[in-house]
């Protein structure tokens, strides 16, 4: 089945609910982009990913949240941007991974047409998916026993897709402990196409970008465990 998914409505938003049931899709090993562990190439690996390409994009990682708010994805030289935010002061628990990247049009557009996949590969909604489900399958049998949240019992909700930097940074519940009893993931991105109408007009640097907010593996494997604490959401949604 395609890996795409829309922007999210109220009908795509209860069809992320319902395919949220992710221990029953398939996940691509290609991708991989967290495996067990936060790595310092996390967000290259999901430009292959959501664009479908297999160029070896420049990763560069931002401790500080300003520094990171500010910086823009790079086409030519390839390059995203990374920033991990941590469960614990001590900063060693990484909970969520905010990404920047560029879109596939741009990448066919600059680096030809056998570059990225038409119509882009998967969405960052994919990618928390495949990051669930590699985690999960690293655990060993006695810790999928005593899961508190196996991969079944996590709903994945569709993108949140908004248009403006200033919504995208800001704070918001990507996981937490939906009414049904289960833990949802929800992804925030920004998807401006590089050929899309309404932006041709726009400056260079807004054009031909996909943002994402996602686990971090150490988080889903805690989520899973019942060692993180989940909150009930506390935010009405749109």
């Amino acid at each position: 089945m395609p890996r795409r998914t829309a922007r999210s409505t109220p009908a795509t938003v209860a069809a992320g609910l319902l395919a949220g049931l992710i221990a029953a899709l398939p996940v691509t090993q290609a991708a991989d982009p967290g495996a067990t562990v936060t790595r310092g190439d996390f967000c290259a690996a999901v430009q292959n990913v959501l664009a479908g390409t297999a160029l070896a994009p420049k990763n560069t990682i931002h401790t500080d949240w300003g520094a990171f708010r500010k910086s823009k994805p790079a086409i030519r030289p390839l390059e995203t941007q990374q920033f991990v935010e941590y469960e614990d002061a001590a900063g060693t628990r990484p909970k969520r991974i905010s990404c920047k990247t560029k879109t596939w049009d741009q990448i066919r557009d600059v680096y030809g047409a056998d570059a990225a996949r038409d119509g882009g590969a998967a969405s960052c909604r994919d990618v928390n998916r495949d990051t669930i489900m590699t985690t999960w399958r690293a655990m060993t049998p006695a810790e999928r026993a005593r899961a508190a949240h196996p991969p079944q019992r996590i709903m994945l909700d569709g993108d949140e897709n908004v248009i403006m930097g200033s919504k995208w940074v800001e704070p918001y519940e990507f996981a937490y402990l939906g009414s049904d009893g289960r833990v949802h993931v929800q992804a925030r991105t920004i998807e401006v196409g590089f050929k899309e109408w309404p932006w041709r007009l726009a400056p260079a640097q807004f054009r031909g970008t996909y943002y994402c907010h996602l686990i971090a593996p150490e988080y889903a494997r805690r989520v899973m465990l019942g060692e993180a604490r989940i909150e009930a959401r506390s935010t009405p949604r749109t």
